[in-house]
Parts: C-alpha cells; structure tokens; sequence
C-alpha cells in the first residue's frame, strides 16, 4: 500500500523529483515565523515540479548548475538579499 504523501508528493516526474530532493530540499525556509510550514515545503515542491515538466521536453536546458543557481536563487537567495539577512545554513 503506497503512503501518503510519499516522499515525492506532488512531483510528477524524474527531474523534477531530483531538482526537489537534491536540491530545494535542504535549502533554509525563508518566513518570517521561522519555522518550516507545509505551505513552503508545497511550493517548492511545486516549483521543482513546474521546472521539471519544462525540462523533460528540452524547454529549459538540460544543464544542472544554471537549474540548481535558479532553484536557489527563488527559494532561498532572492529573500537573504532583499533583506539582508545574515543567515548560517542550519539543516536540522
């Protein structure tokens, strides 16, 4: 019998299954509660999915370090900067 949700809940294909696990996963959450809700766990994973499903059919490159730069950058970089945190990445 398959849990749910499993670890790839709401992705629906490989590369969007590596872009969430090897990379958004591990990323710092960015909210201003400081903790990590299911609303931000769920838009990465959409977000990784949406980027997956470009990739798949060759409309994104297919080039791991630009992908990886752009998940970052949305999930966690673009936040630090715009308000100048000064964060240690802390993976519990």
């Amino acid at each position: 019998m398959k849990v749910f949700p499993d670890d790839n809940f709401l992705l629906n294909n490989a590369q969007a299954e590596a872009l969430y696990h090897d990379i958004a996963l591990n990323l710092p959450i960015m909210d201003y509660h400081c903790r990590m809700s299911a609303e931000d766990i769920y838009i990465r994973r959409i977000f990784c999915n949406l980027i997956g499903s470009d990739m798949e059919p060759g409309l994104l490159p297919d080039d791991n370090e630009l992908i990886s730069g752009f998940i970052k950058n949305a999930c966690y970089e673009n936040a630090k900067s715009y308000f100048g945190f000064t964060i240690k990445r802390q993976v519990i």
